[in-house]
């Protein structure tokens, strides 16, 4: 499908700055290298996991936006417990590229979620279930990273921001103990903006790196996107006050990694069901 015809699902600039368009377009043609990945253990066949992607939203917040779209909503739920990664070469603005890992954190932004409606109770996270969603989340992230032999994966906070809003502040520290604990198994790099947002910085520091996540890095390297678990990559673009809008959309806080992870839509890789790891 091309670019042009994508956007008129749009009823505003998806991209709130025209070179933006103007670049995607120009790096249309180019290797994306397109994979999803999958958790070791999934217990999803591959037709259901492209269901799922072939049945997302163009724009989910809290519930699909529709005032802000053209598009016939599918008559289709998400199933609990389904996770992967869509993953791809994204070539930068300023030059270069790096590999774009999209995905999602255990959804509890409001009491009516699939997620929170399986795994809290009377306003208590059950954390064997909230651990078993995050481990898969991150052997997805890992999985690319093995793929693509990647040096390093930076990822966001994931799950822990307005995914924790439906939840007390002491779940909220709960949910980001866990994610920290599994964090640390691995090698991949959490990016924050000040060590004193997270309690216990030392204990999990050599996971972590101060700074901005929208900084090229140097090497062969992944970025993880915050992604949404109900829309299209980019969810709702320049009107998307978050890491997915900002990430694909190329605005906000990201003015060094604009890049063309627009491209990974399942629409512009019509076999990339052919390929989950």
């Amino acid at each position: 499908m091309e670019l042009n015809n994508v956007l008129k699902i749009y009823k505003f600039p998806f991209f709130n700055d025209k070179k933006m368009i103007t670049f995607i377009k120009s790096v249309f043609n180019k290797p994306r290298e397109m994979i999803i990945s999958t958790p070791l253990k999934n217990r999803f066949s591959n037709k259901k996991i492209c269901d799922s992607i072939k049945n997302r939203i163009p724009i989910y917040i809290g519930k699909p936006m529709v005032s802000l779209f053209n598009y016939e909503i599918p008559k289709y739920s998400q199933p609990f417990g389904i996770r992967y990664a869509i993953c791809g070469k994204a070539y930068l603005m300023k030059g270069n590229f790096f590999y774009a890992i999209h995905t999602w954190g255990v959804n509890l932004e409001s009491n009516e979620t699939l997620d929170y409606k399986k795994i809290v109770k009377n306003g208590k996270i059950n954390k064997t279930k909230y651990r078993n969603e995050t481990k898969k989340m991150i052997e997805c992230i890992i999985k690319a990273k093995n793929h693509y032999q990647l040096d390093n994966v930076y990822l966001p906070l994931i799950g822990l921001g307005a995914y924790l809003s439906a939840v007390s502040s002491s779940e909220r520290d709960i949910a980001t103990k866990i994610f920290f604990e599994e964090i640390i198994k691995t090698d991949l790099i959490v990016v924050i903006l000040n060590k004193n947002i997270i309690e216990d910085y030392e204990k999990y520091q050599k996971n972590i790196e101060v700074g901005n996540l929208f900084t090229p890095k140097k090497g062969k390297y992944g970025i993880v996107n915050a992604w949404d678990s109900n829309s299209f990559i980019g969810n709702g673009g320049s009107y998307d006050n978050s890491i997915d809008g900002w990430f694909v959309a190329g605005y906000g806080p990201n003015k060094d990694l604009k890049n063309s992870s627009f491209l990974h839509n399942y629409f512009f890789n019509p076999k990339l069901c052919d390929k989950i790891l």
